[in-house]
């Protein structure tokens, strides 16, 4: 972030990519004005494919702390080049991938000595049509909030039958402050896909804590853990687990919950598998076919204490400073003091940057 004291008003800047074997056309544009800018970058399939192999494919917990470091992501410095010149700290850099680049944690890649995200706040979307939605479907709330309307609060929480009881503390924390003119819990065995599918429209914002599983093969079958309305989920899951415990992305198609932000606090909710045509298949892009304004999710295993400490910041500064605070600036916030935490040792960008903000940035 700037330390410049002078007043500017942050633009949008639209960051989209087009990824051929030996290299990537990068245009950069002003959101509702300008002809795009055009450059190219050097970086082609086979290094985004050899990303996405080292880092992502079958990777577990361990390899992806190894791997992802500032040393290894700078060589995709290159896709921000462009920037430098046409965009100032602050703006919202709004990010439509190509390709393997949706697996790319843009916020950790070095720009100018730091990681982007210290100097930019950024929101993604599978492609300018998505968006176009997302910012549609968040004008209702955007009403509500203009007319002097507190917003409503789900949370739901599943702690399997050994204990993590870090997912209630999160949604209890968030849930605590009095943002919200209406809040309900789902806590343990309420936690039922049934129950939450039937509260889900009736809220603004929705937070999830719980255990994600992505089925690469069949995105569609991935799920989050969740209790079968009798009893917790088994400690030891997969896909093999008995189906009353998921709730799977393929029982939310055709739902309209109509929120202004769902936050998936749960492991590689991020993730999709792409098909031909840049279309995206997962948890995340269904739940924003729910006609959702805008998504939290994680790209890959989030650390449950990293994970709770970086979105309870992003809560408060959205909703809590005395100044209206875009999305896309609460979360560069609250990541920038996780990274930042003196009480903990999360410089790295595996305890940071999995976190996404899709859709609308406001």
């Amino acid at each position: 972030m700037s330390n410049n004291n002078e007043i500017y008003d942050p633009q949008v800047i639209q960051l989209y990519f087009n990824v051929s074997e030996d290299h990537t056309d990068i245009f950069l544009s002003k959101l509702g004005y300008e002809m795009p800018k055009h450059s190219r970058s050097s970086i082609g399939l086979k290094t985004l494919n050899d990303f996405y192999l080292k880092c992502f494919h079958n990777a577990d917990h361990e390899q992806i702390y190894s791997e992802l470091t500032k040393v290894y992501l700078s060589r995709f410095e290159g896709l921000l080049s462009c920037l430098k010149s046409y965009s100032r700290p602050g703006d919202i850099i709004w990010i439509i991938p190509d390709g393997p680049l949706h697996y790319l944690p843009f916020s950790a890649i070095p720009f100018q000595g730091e990681h982007l995200i210290k100097r930019n706040p950024l929101v993604y979307s599978p492609s300018m049509t998505a968006m176009a939605y997302s910012r549609q479907w968040g004008r209702k709330t955007t009403r509500k909030v203009l007319e002097g309307n507190q917003r409503s609060f789900l949370g739901m929480a599943v702690a399997p039958d050994d204990g993590n009881r870090e997912f209630i503390q999160e949604i209890q924390d968030i849930s605590a402050p009095p943002w919200w003119s209406e809040k309900r819990l789902l806590v343990n065995t309420e936690s039922a896909k049934q129950t939450f599918i039937q509260e889900a429209e009736r809220h603004d914002v929705i937070h999830i804590s719980c255990h994600g599983v992505y089925a690469q093969d069949d995105p569609l079958s991935s799920y989050l853990l969740v209790s079968d309305g009798e009893k917790l989920p088994p400690s030891e899951f997969d896909l093999s687990t008995h189906e009353p415990f998921k709730l799977k992305a393929r029982e939310l198609l055709g739902k309209h919950f109509s929120c202004d932000l769902i936050t998936l606090a749960a492991c590689w909710t991020g993730q999709s598998k792409l098909f031909a045509g840049d279309t995206r298949l997962g948890l995340s892009d269904v739940f924003l076919a729910t006609r959702t304004s805008s998504l939290i999710v994680s790209q890959w295993a989030a650390q449950t204490h990293a994970a709770n400490y970086l979105l309870n910041r992003f809560y408060r500064y959205w909703l809590g400073g005395e100044a209206p605070v875009t999305k896309a600036h609460a979360l560069q916030k609250s990541i920038i003091d996780t990274m930042e935490s003196t009480e903990n040792d999360w410089d790295l960008p595996f305890f940071w940057a999995n976190f996404l903000l899709i859709g609308d940035w406001k």
